[in-house]
C-alpha cells in the first residue's frame, strides 16, 4: 500500500512540474491558440484577410484586439468602412470615432454626443479624451467628476437600480483608470471582489457568464491588479481560470458555461486575455493607444500551431522543472524498488522536488540587459530627459539624465519608457499615471508624494501618455513628498531645465 502511495506521489509531483511549465507561456499560446480557432470559425486564415474584408460596424472589437495585440496589420479597410451615420446611439458614435482613432485616422468627438444619453456616453467620451481625441467645449476633469457623482453606494455604477452591476462599473472603471483616487479604485474593487461567485465567474442579469468576466479582467488589468495571482479574485479558482472554463473544445467560447460558440463572448475572452498579457508585459491598459505596437510578428497570428509546436517553444527553465521533477521520480522510485527508503523520506523528496520544478517552471530568468533590452526601439525626435529626487536626497539627486529618441507624434510616456530602459530602471505606470521610477514609488514617503513632470519648466496638467513631445523639448520628472508645493520653484533655480 505504501508503494502505490509513493508511486502515486511520483507521478504527481511529475505533472505538477509539467503542468506549472507550461502555465507560464498558457497566456500567449491560448491567444494564439483562440485566435486561429475564430479566424478559421470566419473563413479566414490570417488576421490580414480577416481584416481585409470588413464591413461598416462588423468587426470592430475584434479588430481592436488585434490591433493592440499584434504590430504590422493594415487597418485601412476597417477603418474606411466605419460608417458614423450608421450608428444607432451616440455611444456606440463615440465607440467608432475611438476605433477610427486606433486605426490611424484623426477624428474629434461631438460634445452633443458626451450628454446626450447616461453615463455610457460618458464614458465613452473619457476613452476619447485620453486618447487624444478631442471633444469642442468638454473638459476631461468635469468629465470625470460627472462621472463620478453617478456612483452607487456601493462603490460601483448601474444603469439604473440602486445596486451596482459589474459589466457597468468594469467598463465605468477602465475609463477612470489613472483619473481617479485610491478611495474610489477600492471602492469599486470592494464591490468587484464581492460579486465574484463562488467559481470565479461573474454575472450581469442574474446569469454567470464569459463576457462579464472578461470585463472585469480588462478593468483589473487596466489598474494593475493581476487577477491570476490577487486573492481578493480567487473564490473556488481566480478569474482568469474562470474565464477559460467557458472555453469549448474548437477553442472558442460559450456565452454561459455548456452553451454554444458566441462570436461576443469569444472576441470579449479574446479582448481580456490579450489585456492581461499587455499588463503583465508592458504595464497597459487594453482600451489605450500607445505608439508602439504590442510587437508581435502579426503574419504568424493564423497559422496552425500543434501541441508539439507548442511545447517546442517553452523556455528553458520549463525544461529545466521537468527535468527535477523526472529526477525526483526516478529518484523515488528505484528507493521504493530497492526498498532503502521509507515513506516519510520519499514525501520529503516529493515534495520539496515539487516545490522547487514549480518555482523553476513558473519563474522568468533574464539578465538584466535582456530584460531592459526588449523593444528598445528609438525614434527620430530627440528629446532631453531627467530624473530627479532632490527633496528626498540633495546630495546624489540625478536617477537619470540623456538624450532620448521617440517617434513621430511621440509622448512623454514613450520618453520616459525608453529613458528608463537605457538607464536600467524600474518602472512602473498605469494608462500614464506614473506610479514608481527606480522603486521609489508614490506614497513611499507619506499621503503626499509621488512624481510629477513637467517639458520645457511648465508642469503638466495632463498625464504623460497625454503630453506629445517635439524635437528639442526637455522632460523633467520630479519627486515630490508634498503634493508638488516643495518642488514648485525648481525651474527657477534651475533654467538649464
Amino acid at each position: 500500500m505504501k508503494k502505490i502511495y509513493c508511486l502515486l506521489l511520483c507521478f504527481i509531483v511529475f505533472w505538477a512540474a509539467i503542468g506549472g511549465s507550461e502555465s507560464a507561456n498558457a497566456a500567449g499560446d491560448d491567444i494564439d491558440v483562440c485566435f486561429t480557432a475564430f479566424l478559421a470559425e470566419n473563413d479566414c486564415s490570417s488576421m490580414q484577410e480577416y481584416l481585409s474584408g470588413a464591413r461598416s460596424g462588423t468587426g470592430l472589437d475584434a479588430a481592436f484586439c488585434m490591433r493592440r495585440y499584434v504590430g504590422g496589420l493594415d487597418f485601412s479597410v476597417v477603418s474606411d468602412a466605419i460608417d458614423l451615420k450608421k450608428a444607432g446611439s451616440a455611444s456606440t458614435r463615440e465607440k467608432y470615432l475611438f476605433y477610427q482613432k486606433a486605426f490611424g485616422k484623426e477624428v474629434s468627438g461631438s460634445s452633443e454626443d458626451v450628454y446626450a444619453l447616461g453615463i455610457m456616453s460618458r464614458v465613452f467620451a473619457l476613452h476619447l479624451l485620453k486618447n487624444n481625441i478631442p471633444i469642442e467645449g468638454v473638459n476631461k476633469g468635469e468629465l470625470v467628476a460627472e462621472i463620478l457623482s453617478m456612483r452607487k453606494e456601493d462603490g460601483g455604477w448601474a444603469l439604473f437600480g440602486s445596486s451596482s452591476d459589474v459589466d457597468v462599473t468594469s467598463m465605468c472603471m477602465q475609463a477612470l483608470a489613472g483619473e481617479c483616487d485610491s478611495e474610489v479604485v477600492e471602492s469599486a474593487i470592494s464591490f468587484l471582489s464581492s460579486a465574484q461567485q463562488q467559481d470565479g465567474t461573474f454575472k450581469t442579469m442574474g446569469a454567470n457568464n464569459c463576457e462579464s468576466t472578461a470585463q472585469v479582467i480588462i478593468t483589473l488589468s487596466a489598474l494593475g491588479i493581476d487577477c491570476a495571482a490577487d486573492e481578493r479574485f480567487i473564490k473556488s479558482r481566480s478569474a482568469l481560470d474562470a474565464l477559460m472554463s467557458y472555453r469549448m473544445d474548437n477553442n472558442l467560447f460559450c456565452h454561459e458555461q455548456g452553451g454554444v460558440y458566441n462570436e461576443r463572448a469569444t472576441v470579449q475572452a479574446l479582448s481580456a486575455l490579450v489585456a492581461y498579457k499587455l499588463y503583465k508585459e508592458k504595464g497597459e491598459a487594453f482600451y489605450s493607444l500607445p505608439e508602439y505596437g504590442f510587437g508581435k510578428a502579426a503574419e504568424v497570428i493564423g497559422e496552425s500551431k500543434s501541441k508539439a509546436q507548442i511545447k517546442a517553444n517553452l523556455p528553458v527553465n520549463a525544461w529545466v522543472a521537468v527535468g527535477i521533477a523526472g529526477a525526483c521520480v526516478l529518484a523515488c522510485v528505484v528507493l521504493v524498488l530497492t526498498k532503502k527508503g521509507g515513506w516519510k523520506e520519499i514525501t520529503v523528496i516529493l515534495v520539496v522536488g515539487c516545490g522547487v520544478s514549480l518555482f523553476i517552471g513558473l519563474s522568468t530568468f533574464q539578465s538584466v540587459d535582456e530584460y531592459y533590452s526588449e523593444s528598445l526601439e528609438e525614434g527620430d525626435v530627440i528629446v532631453y530627459v531627467s530624473i530627479r529626487k532632490d527633496v528626498i536626497d540633495s546630495n546624489d539627486p540625478v536617477i537619470f539624465s540623456g538624450n532620448v529618441g521617440v517617434k513621430e507624434n511621440g509622448t512623454v510616456l514613450d520618453a520616459i519608457v525608453i529613458a528608463t530602459r537605457k538607464g536600467k530602471l524600474q518602472l512602473s505606470y498605469v494608462t500614464g499615471y506614473i506610479q514608481s521610477i527606480d522603486n521609489l514609488a508614490e506614497f513611499s514617503y507619506g499621503n503626499e508624494s509621488g512624481w510629477m513632470f513637467a517639458v520645457n519648466g511648465e508642469f503638466s496638467d495632463v498625464n504623460c501618455s497625454e503630453k506629445k513631445v517635439k524635437t528639442g523639448d526637455k522632460i523633467c520628472f520630479l519627486y515630490t513628498t508634498k503634493m508638488g508645493s516643495d518642488v514648485s520653484d525648481f525651474f527657477e533655480v534651475n533654467d538649464e531645465y
